[in-house]
């Protein structure tokens, strides 16, 4: 399937224009909502995936996909972007919520900090875990590709921000670490290396 084709029809539900159009391409009815043109655009989908579209359907497709080109590439740059901010949101408020633990003072927050590592690696091999056997599941069971490839997007796209997270998280203690067993006193000086540190052990 062409990549703009492809696109066309996971933004279908965001162009009301195309929905008469591709609906009477394949004698479906017009969808009369979101919802229904995003069943619209999966029924395609797997009618194109599946081989069971005539050339001529295939080349009256591209022929009123082509005619949206711009407007599909408009909308998905905003859902890149939608996605990236999300997901820059996300990370933001975990190293955060983190660094408030990590920057305390407490004796017993400082000695959970290796833990709080330790957690979060554990969390995110579960994850990861989790998922490949979900997909093999879904594979076994004969769930329709263009549902699995949704599926396996949104996987990545929520390991992508755990393990983004974790890396932050233990690049900023091991380096720390590293520095305070080289030098010790280094925690105590008054400079932003010495402060920082201080912050993070």
């Amino acid at each position: 399937m062409a990549p703009l084709l492809m696109a066309g029809l996971s933004v279908l539900p965001e162009i009301p224009k195309l929905w008469g159009a591709v609906a009477g391409i394949f004698g479906k009815k017009v969808p009369e909502s979101v919802e229904s043109a995003a069943g619209l655009a999966g029924d395609v989908m797997g009618l194109v995936q599946g081989g069971q579209v005539t050339p001529e359907q295939s080349i009256l497709l591209e022929t009123r996909i082509m005619e949206h080109k711009e407007t599909i590439l408009q909308k998905q740059n905003e859902r890149a972007e939608i996605e990236r901010k999300a997901r820059a949101d996300e990370i933001g408020a975990t190293v955060q919520l983190m660094g408030q633990g990590l920057t305390s003072q407490d004796a017993y927050v400082a000695r959970t900090r290796p833990k709080i590592l330790r957690d979060l690696f554990a969390t995110c091999a579960i994850y990861s875990l989790a998922c490949t056997i979900l997909i093999v599941i879904m594979a076994i069971m004969k769930v329709p590709k263009a549902t699995l490839d949704v599926i396996i997007s949104l996987m990545q796209w929520f390991g992508a921000a755990a393990w983004g997270t974790f890396t932050t998280a233990f690049v900023g203690y091991t380096t720390a670490r590293s520095i305070d067993k080289r030098n010790p006193e280094t925690k105590e000086q008054k400079n932003m290396i010495g402060k920082l540190v201080k912050a993070v052990l």
